[in-house]
């Protein structure tokens, strides 16, 4: 076996579901349409990428054999959320044959070589803070109605976010909606700065934001990327460049 790992079916399916909402729907490159799976020094890192937006998720795992392979996002996913909460077998053998066994279910799929995957981004960060989860999950929802979806105005289809120190803005405006939220919180930083993140990632950002008032998203500003970091998940996005509107 070139990996083999043992694993909890409720962490990776989490981890699945996280990691699937960045997968490819159609793509040149196979692998795109894919998890890559990478096992290594305990961990077991889940990824989607879609030349957009790219999700990993890290769970802890029992593993016996280090390695990478792409699987089938679907494939995978399905059999994830039918098999039973017992630990999770997973195996790959050097013909990119997978077999995953959770109780009595046995699965046997085919694997692509990761070597096809491409890497995620680098990100130099240039600016870093942390926003606590609910908080930034109550600006979004109040915000993200207001984007265009309309790529006329690419720069629409994105949220302005301005940092003030301890002030916090968000803006959306579609050209006939505007909407802004804005809040006292310690962010950690003390300088200004602003940037603008696509819509798609922020919806992808909503959809994972916990509403534990203790949890808090991190995240990491470099002139081209943004990281999201919380709870074992990290999202990657390009920003979006220009000059937003003087609203």
């Amino acid at each position: 076996f070139f990996m083999k790992l043992i694993c909890s079916r409720d962490l990776l399916s989490e981890a699945v579901f996280a990691a699937g909402r960045a997968v490819a729907v159609k793509s040149t490159n196979p692998a795109m349409e894919g998890i890559l799976l990478t096992a290594e020094n305990d961990l077991l890192k889940i990824t989607g990428y879609n030349s957009e937006i790219g999700i990993e998720a890290v769970i802890e795992a029992d593993i016996s054999q280090e390695g990478r392979i792409v699987v089938n996002a679907k494939i995978f996913s399905d059999i994830i959320r039918k098999i039973s909460s017992a630990p999770v077998n997973i195996s790959c053998d050097d013909k990119l044959s997978i077999n995953i066994k959770c109780g009595f279910a046995d699965f046997k799929i085919t694997g692509i070589t990761a070597d096809d995957y491409p890497s995620l981004p680098e990100a130099d960060t240039e600016k870093f803070f942390k926003l606590p989860q609910p908080l930034l999950k109550n600006m979004l929802r109040q915000t993200l109605y207001a984007l265009s979806q309309s790529e006329t105005k690419p720069i629409l289809t994105g949220a302005l976010f301005e940092i003030e120190g301890a002030l916090i803005k968000i803006v959306a405006v579609d050209g006939y909606r505007l909407a802004i939220r804005e809040e006292i919180v310690d962010t950690g930083v003390s300088d200004s700065f602003k940037f603008i993140v696509p819509g798609k990632a922020l919806n992808e950002i909503l959809k994972l934001l916990s509403d534990n008032e203790e949890s808090f998203i991190y995240i990491s500003i470099s002139r081209k990327q943004i990281i999201f970091k919380m709870d074992g998940i990290t999202l990657i996005s390009r920003l979006i460049e220009g000059e937003y509107i003087d609203y």
